[in-house]
């Protein structure tokens, strides 16, 4: 009797340990070998939905709206614009202060050029309507274009251009550069016509 008892008990521990064993066989992931999930050809895995752009710090997006055809949109003036720099210019004067990019952002803001470099490298006029060297590149021409005022409404003439030569002279930072371009004397030869002398030649003057 009691061994038919013992061989029931022993029946019945070992339909259990199939019942256990066969629950954890449906995952055949060990500890050491995370699960994955099984992919077809005919079914891609699921790739990650996209994540929101992070906008960086200062980034500003700005939404442009169109008018409609009907209305008029009339321009407006004044107001204000503030352009962070990431240092303070040494001082304005073109002729006097050693200018690094804030100090030329700022000194472009306020000044025009004579001439401007264009985008293949050539210098072009701009306040200038043109400039012209002789045979041997020893005297260029400018001539100034009509028109153009200063903030106050002061002229710009060729005598505006020729004063202004004494005071680049004596210029900290200009000095150098007409050391540097044989530049020796500015004369205003008409009312829109100024004429440089060079005591060298020089045909990259317009750089200058």
């Amino acid at each position: 009797m009691k061994t038919r008892r013992l061989q029931k008990s022993f029946a019945l521990l070992a339909a259990a340990g199939l019942l256990v064993a066969a629950c954890g066989g449906d995952d055949d992931t060990t500890a050491d070998e995370p699960a994955t999930e099984a992919t077809t050809a005919d079914e891609p895995a699921d790739e990650p939905a996209d994540e929101p752009a992070v906008q960086a710090e200062g980034d500003v997006d700005t939404q442009v709206t169109e008018p409609p055809d009907d209305v008029v949109v009339e321009n407006k003036y004044g107001g204000t614009v503030t352009i962070g720099l990431e240092a303070e210019a040494t001082g304005l004067r073109p002729w006097e202060d050693a200018c690094s990019a804030p100090c030329y952002a700022m000194m472009r803001a306020i000044y025009d050029p004579l001439v401007e470099l264009d985008v293949d490298g050539v210098y072009q006029p701009f306040l200038a309507e043109s400039i012209a060297p002789n045979d041997d590149f020893t005297v260029w021409t400018m001539t100034l274009r009509p028109g153009v005022m200063f903030h106050n409404g002061t002229p710009l003439t060729a005598q505006t251009i020729a004063d202004m030569f004494v005071v680049q002279q004596a210029g900290a930072a200009a000095a150098g550069q007409i050391s540097a371009s044989g530049l020796t004397g500015v004369e205003a030869t008409g009312d829109l016509e100024v004429t440089y002398t060079l005591g060298k030649q020089n045909s990259a003057f317009p750089a200058f």
